[in-house]
């Protein structure tokens, strides 16, 4: 439980932070964090697809920045 509880806080505050300085909504970022964290924890993935999971919304996140530059 100690790693789940780990990358569950640890993507909140990233996400919230990039999302922020990034002036989008941290807190919906960091609620997205958050429900992937557990959907994918509740689905029985291990620690490495947990970390991609985060890896693949950090993408989404860089996207929908970009797009709303343009």
């Amino acid at each position: 439980m100690g790693t789940f509880s780990l990358i569950l806080v640890c993507g909140i505050v990233f996400f919230y932070r990039v999302a922020d300085y990034e002036r989008l909504s941290g807190w919906l970022w960091g609620v997205a964090s958050a429900a992937l964290t557990v959907a994918l924890s509740l689905m029985g993935a291990g620690t490495g697809t947990l970390i991609l999971g985060q890896v693949a919304l950090f993408v989404v996140l860089w996207g929908v920045n970009t797009r709303r530059r343009r």
